[in-house]
């Protein structure tokens, strides 16, 4: 009755992640790295092309810029604008950085109806 237990299944960014990871820990420890497994089974794109956007939503998450501040009831005309100058261009390049993660999906995802986005 030894069964082992499966892997718990992870996010998209936290398995790419895990992925890079182990091949980064063996090319450090001089064991042989070849290409197949920096492309994942199915995937568009290689994991070095991933990583910096990886890098990027770590830092967004680690660094709390996702959280913009919140809009005060009294705030003023000025006040109001530059909240959703800020908002846009957060989520902006969070929306960029989520389509280039998704490339690496084994199934193709389709683009939300109406969105003319090029893939």
């Amino acid at each position: 009755m030894n069964k082992k237990k499966p892997w718990p299944r992870r996010s998209l960014p936290c398995w790419l992640y895990g992925k890079l990871y182990r091949a980064r820990c063996d090319f450090l420890h001089g064991n042989p790295l070849q290409a197949k497994p920096l492309i994942p089974k199915g995937s568009k794109e290689s994991l070095l092309w991933l990583a910096p956007s990886l890098y990027r939503l770590a830092l967004t998450g680690f660094l709390g810029l996702s959280d913009v501040n919140k809009i005060r009831k009294s705030a003023n005309a000025k006040a109001i604008s530059e909240f959703i100058i800020a908002r846009s261009q957060l989520r902006s390049h969070q929306s960029i950085i989520e389509r280039a993660l998704l490339r690496a999906r084994k199934d193709p995802a389709p683009s939300p109806p109406g969105r003319g986005f090029i893939s």
